[in-house]
């Protein structure tokens, strides 16, 4: 049941990701593939399949029209390298507090040294599309430094208790989140946006590693209190 549970979340998941068509999220599924691959006994068949999926990937890319336009080449960084300048020249003036919380959207145009970058972004509500340079722009280069020290506690959370949920029946549901979560990590380099559906999957990792060492500790307890073993009976 758990398994096709997670199946069904990975297939939702993948529908609302080729309808949006965000070209960030193709990165936050690829790295979450890769890393749940690495959880499986035969990784390096995976990881060789992987390869060859992707090369033939990226020939179909450059050969058929129709994928150049699912992926939106002609586009390129959509001015995402404009934004990024404008986040690091503020960072270089202002390091240690920023601009302030709700600046950078208004005053990035004053931060970028190509007319052609001021030119396009005509609208003021475009953000940094890097949540790391977005914090660290408005509130200085410490909040970056939190925001990366989050992104890892979580991170080595998962991989830690990962051993312990192994055999638990919740094994499938707190790998797809975790490694979910991982993903859209890497997403967040291209996007300033957040919202609940990462934190979503936090608690689904806390409140499974809770639940099973629960039940670990529970069974001690009952060896301890019944220590007879069946050949002693």
């Amino acid at each position: 049941m758990y398994r096709r549970l997670a199946f069904i979340c990975l297939a939702f998941t993948l529908i609302v990701w080729l309808l949006w068509n965000a070209r960030a999220s193709y990165i936050s599924v690829f790295v979450s593939t890769l890393i749940i691959f690495g959880f499986h006994k035969n990784r390096f068949k995976l990881y060789l399949l992987v390869f060859l999926v992707s090369i033939v990937a990226f020939i179909m890319v450059i050969r058929i029209p129709l994928f150049q336009e699912l992926l939106r080449l002609e586009a390129g960084l959509s001015h995402r390298d404009f934004l990024w300048e404008a986040a690091l020249n503020i960072i270089k003036q202002n390091p240690f507090f920023g601009l302030g919380p709700d600046s950078y959207m208004d005053s990035k145009f004053f931060y970028m040294s190509s007319s052609l970058g001021k030119n396009t972004l005509g609208l003021s509500n475009v953000t940094a599309h890097n949540l790391f340079l977005f914090r660290c722009a408005e509130l200085g280069i410490g909040a970056g430094v939190i925001l990366i020290a989050y992104w890892f506690t979580i991170t080595y959370y998962f991989f830690k208790h990962e051993p312990m949920v192994r055999n638990s029946d919740l094994y499938y549901i707190y790998l797809g989140c975790g490694v979910t979560y991982i993903g859209l990590i890497f997403k967040l380099f291209f996007e300033s946006s957040g919202n609940i559906v990462p934190l979503i999957f936090v608690a689904v990792v806390f409140r499974i590693s809770q639940l099973v060492k629960s039940q670990q500790e529970m069974n001690i307890t009952k060896l301890d209190l019944n220590p007879k073993s069946s050949f002693d009976r």
